[in-house]
């Protein structure tokens, strides 16, 4: 299972830092890190992305995916 839309969730809902994420979540700070920034980069809203599961997340990702974690599968 991939944890894409609850690390953004606890970001941008419970406004969570990175490392709390982590620990939330049982992954590392890096990982959480990694996929903030990509969020970032893709110039999405929270709001656009909420309704979407994490296979449709990573769908919509950057055309560079070279970068994009992929480690999150549990």
């Amino acid at each position: 299972m991939f944890k894409i839309k609850e690390i953004l969730r606890l970001k941008c809902e419970a406004k969570l830092s990175n490392r709390k994420i982590a620990r939330a979540l049982n992954i590392s700070h890096s990982v959480v890190n990694d996929y903030i920034k990509e969020f970032k980069n893709s110039n999405k809203k929270y709001e656009d992305i909420a309704s979407l599961n994490d296979k449709e997340i990573l769908y919509n990702a950057p055309k560079n995916q070279d970068n994009f974690p992929k480690d999150l599968i549990s």
